[in-house]
């Protein structure tokens, strides 16, 4: 929760108050607006700010208050009925680390070190990632999500949903496949009513020959309940026989793939097939990916980003550092953690007191670490390990119990 500033201990109807909400600074993870608002207040303005942290473990907060030393100093308390909690750090060389292994093993260890038996579950763990590729990959959409992400003006929208080839996927033809293979006869039909003009009095032949219309309908819908029921069939294998039979509407965009060719500018032509190769791709995937994805963006997963959780807090969580998986610029763990030499910019930003590879790598580090309630296993992946377990020595952040080397 952010500071409020007021001035004066009563307002009243005749008095205009003046009213400040800055964002909490170890919570500001981009660049821009001003570092250190409180020097900017008249000296006659209260400023209380929040001691106590309600949320985590007294470890996690003896954690985050560490990691806060190096920023503007300031800590918290834990509230005193506070659960003890734990912290662990896993180094592991990033040099050929199966991560889905490694991960999965982490998960064991944390069940046995805290006790909880609930690591042991992928669901009952929030996996805290620096981008949605990473938590694609590992959440098994990758195939569906990685190819439209390329594109651009997709990229977004694959993330809000504003997309109509993807709320179409999402929204009418997942609830289809979910029909289909729990054998709910009445909402299939009813799906395909709504989203379909095959049973529809609009439909020349459902109107001169309604039964043999209803018989082909079921027809359909037993052939692709063969090809998912117990399978997990491309995308594209059942789109086209969903388009075939005309069971959904199927948007323009995802049409085309249908059809041969395309009219337009040589502009259009280029933009098109850029975005129709993506899309091809993508629906080569296996079933199971778009599901995922679903799952995802509908933050049922058990995946967030780190610039995404801000706000929110889990039992237990496994925040992963991997800059080389990464491919990001703004924020660079293994700078923080030492395992990498500064650049020359940095150093000048450094020097000159700007915000810095550094300052804005910390304030995310406090941010994932300070989401955990109970259990936290930071998984940091380096190309120097001893590096990096020297500098969360040196810090404080860490103790050497806390430390293993993967």
């Amino acid at each position: 929760m952010s500071p409020v500033y007021f001035k004066g201990n009563d307002i009243t109807s005749n008095q205009v108050a003046k009213l400040s909400v800055p964002l909490h600074l170890m919570q500001r993870i981009y660049g821009g607006g001003k570092d250190d608002l409180e020097s900017t207040l008249p000296i006659d303005w209260e400023k209380p700010s929040k001691t106590i942290n309600h949320r985590s473990a007294k470890r996690v907060v003896s954690l985050i208050n560490s990691i806060r030393k190096e920023s503007d100093g300031k800590k918290q308390d834990p509230k005193e009925d506070a659960v003890q909690g734990n912290v662990r750090l896993f180094i592991v060389n990033s040099s050929g680390a199966d991560k889905s292994e490694v991960e999965d093993k982490i998960r064991e260890k944390m069940a046995s070190i805290t006790g909880d038996s609930l690591w042991s579950e992928p669901s009952q763990s929030k996996v805290l990632t620096l981008e949605h590729a990473m938590a694609a990959s590992r959440g098994g959409f990758d195939k569906f999500y990685v190819p439209l992400a390329k594109i651009d003006y997709l990229r977004d929208s694959l993330l809000n949903g504003t997309n109509i080839s993807l709320r179409f996927l999402c929204s009418q033809f997942l609830p289809f496949i979910h029909a289909i293979r729990a054998r709910n006869d009445f909402l299939i039909a009813n799906l395909i009513k709504k989203n379909s003009h095959i049973i529809s009095f609009n439909n020349f032949r459902f109107r001169e020959e309604p039964i043999a219309t209803l018989k082909e309908t079921d027809h359909a819908v037993a052939l692709v309940s063969k090809l998912i029921v117990d399978n997990d069939p491309t995308i594209w294998s059942v789109l086209r026989l969903v388009n075939e039979h005309n069971l959904l509407h199927i948007p323009e965009t995802l049409q085309a793939l249908f059809v041969n060719g395309d009219k337009g500018s040589e502009a259009e032509e280029i933009q098109i097939s850029d975005t129709l190769s993506a899309w091809d791709l993508a629906l080569k995937a296996p079933l199971s990916h778009l599901n995922s994805y679903d799952l995802y963006i509908n933050e049922q997963l058990g995946f967030a980003t780190h610039q995404g959780v801000k706000g929110l807090e889990f039992e237990r969580v496994l925040a992963i550092m991997d800059d080389d998986e990464a491919n990001g610029f703004l924020f660079k763990y293994e700078k923080l953690f030492g395992a990498e030499a500064l650049s020359d910019k940095d150093l000048k930003n450094v020097a000159e007191g700007r915000d810095n590879v550094i300052s804005r790598t910390r304030r995310l580090f406090y941010v994932i670490c300070s989401r955990a309630e109970k259990s936290l296993a930071v998984v940091a992946y380096t190309k120097a390990p001893e590096a990096v377990k020297r500098k969360s020595l040196e810090s404080g952040w860490f103790r050497e119990s806390e430390i293993e080397v993967l």
